[in-house]
């Protein structure tokens, strides 16, 4: 009797600690949803392009590299469907709804995004230096304007120098800014969790 009081004890101590840790993934997991959407709307249009700049890198990359690169693209991957599903969480207003939106000058960004959380995600874990973890915050930025610059060329038919005028240069300052406020944010959430 002992004994099974014993392994039924374990056995719920065993859950709760499963559950807690899988209870705060998952609350992590919906906060970047959150996070990624609302930078979504904090954004500004320059009339050099047809993309507003907006605050998602800084949540992409800072989703990779908190929740790790499964989870991180899981929040991204949470937000580009709640998207899909027409719910009015991205940035360039009145460019569709629902999947049409994946077809606009957005697009590219959009797909961006899942890499960037999963190259931000693996690449923080290897790097132990901050020089490394930077390059790999950069990295990612790099993928999202990349991609961005890439379905500009497509979508808007224009040489990948003119795209680039549009989808790339425009936001290199910004990307800059906001990526070393994400590593800023990525070594003080570190060394809190020592």
């Amino acid at each position: 009797m002992t004994q099974m009081k014993s392994n039924t004890l374990e056995a719920v101590s065993r859950t709760r600690s499963i559950a807690r840790p899988l209870a705060l993934r998952i609350l992590g997991i919906l906060g970047f949803i959150g996070l990624i959407a609302a930078g979504a709307h904090l954004k500004i249009a320059i009339g050099i392009t047809p993309v507003p700049i907006t605050l998602q890198t800084l949540f992409v990359v800072l989703a990779g590299a908190l929740l790790g690169p499964a989870e991180g693209a899981l929040a991204v991957a949470g937000y580009l469907a709640l998207g899909a599903f027409g719910i009015p969480l991205f940035a360039k207003a009145g460019a569709g709804t629902g999947l049409a939106y994946f077809s606009g000058v957005t697009g590219g960004y959009l797909a961006g995004f899942f890499l960037a959380a999963i190259f931000v995600g693996f690449a923080v874990r290897r790097a132990t230096k901050i020089g490394w973890q930077t390059a790999a915050f950069f990295g990612g930025s790099f993928i999202i304007l990349a991609f961005g610059t890439l379905w500009l060329k497509v979508v808007l038919d224009v040489s990948i120098a003119k795209a680039a005028m549009m989808g790339y240069v425009p936001f290199i300052i910004g990307d800059i800014v906001k990526t070393s406020v994400a590593v800023v944010i990525y070594r003080s959430t570190r060394r809190l969790q020592r």
